[in-house]
């Protein structure tokens, strides 16, 4: 949960105020170009993820094979 009492808080909330989010329309003028942003996003996201999961299994794979070493 937040410390909605802390310094932090409190300037991030001052910030979005001063600068508050862009609006999802008009930059997206139809229901078409707003899913097209959304497919395009989810595909990015899905390749991040894609390369995360491949890391990791390098890593832990690395550090599996260390510990069967070391066995």
């Amino acid at each position: 949960y937040y410390n909605t009492q802390g310094m932090l808080y409190t300037e991030a909330m001052s910030y979005r105020q001063q600068f508050p989010l862009a609006p999802f329309f008009p930059l997206y003028p139809s229901p078409e170009a707003w899913n097209e942003h959304r497919r395009v996003d989810r595909l990015e996201y899905e390749a991040i993820m894609d390369h995360n999961e491949a890391v990791f299994h390098e890593q832990y794979g690395a550090f599996e094979a260390q510990r069967r070493a070391q066995e």
